[in-house]
């Protein structure tokens, strides 16, 4: 599930990286090395600043994380 995703990756299979940077942007520094490609671009990092983001995150990366990942709502939002 989506929660598999926002736990610890150095032990994930090559799937799980895969799966989790097409679906929520992470993991995909690992899952580019494992393939020898680059990462694909995201607009922002919904993981980093987390912890703050009511108040150190843009309007921008809050709507981007809120749409992409579930991150960053104001009000709880289903992830599209």
């Amino acid at each position: 599930g989506r929660s598999a995703c926002f736990a610890a990756s150095a032990d994930w299979s090559p799937f799980r990286r895969q799966r989790c940077c097409v679906l929520y942007g992470l993991a995909c520094a690992q899952e580019a090395a494992a393939e020898g490609a680059p990462a694909p671009a995201r607009a922002h990092d919904c993981v980093a600043g987390f912890a703050t983001w009511r108040t150190a995150w843009s309007e921008a990366k809050r709507a981007y994380c809120c749409k992409k990942l579930g991150r960053g709502c104001a009000e709880p939002s289903d992830v599209s």
